[in-house]
């Protein structure tokens, strides 16, 4: 049985970042999913981890405005088969299965899983410049 796990951060929680390199971590659906990001400055580039209590497949994705019936989301769809890891970039239309962007601009470092945990690292640039895609800003204090 494959069983998945979808979540999204919405827009203001990341898109305004400070610029320093400390991790940030949030903890959804009563602490089955664990996801910490930092941004490197010198990169900008934002580096996710993501541990969720799921086998097959993670979601992932920002909006400007959620909920939202799923219009405008820009996702990731992750995971780990058959010994190999995976990303693929998406953007949402609606409620219906998102397309892939044709800008693929989510690069995946490190994907497994172990004893029901599907653990993911990947990274993008804070600003891609795919229209598809959140661009995220960094507030210097």
């Amino acid at each position: 049985m494959l069983v998945s796990a979808v979540f999204w951060l919405c827009f203001t929680q990341l898109t305004q970042m400070s610029a320093s390199s400390t991790t940030t971590e949030v903890s959804l659906d009563e602490g089955r999913i664990l996801v910490s990001w930092t941004y490197d400055e010198e990169a900008d580039k934002l580096s996710f981890t993501v541990n969720a209590t799921t086998v097959g497949w993670v979601g992932f994705g920002f909006a400007r405005l959620a909920p939202n019936k799923m219009q405008d989301y820009d996702l990731i769809l992750a995971g780990y088969k058959e010994g190999h890891g995976y990303i693929y970039d998406m953007y949402s239309i609606g409620q219906s299965p998102p397309p892939l962007d044709s800008s693929q601009d989510y690069h995946l470092v490190m994907a497994t899983e172990e004893e029901g945990h599907t653990f993911l690292h990947f990274q993008r640039a804070a600003n891609t410049g795919d229209a598809k895609d959140i661009q995220f800003t960094v507030i210097l204090f």
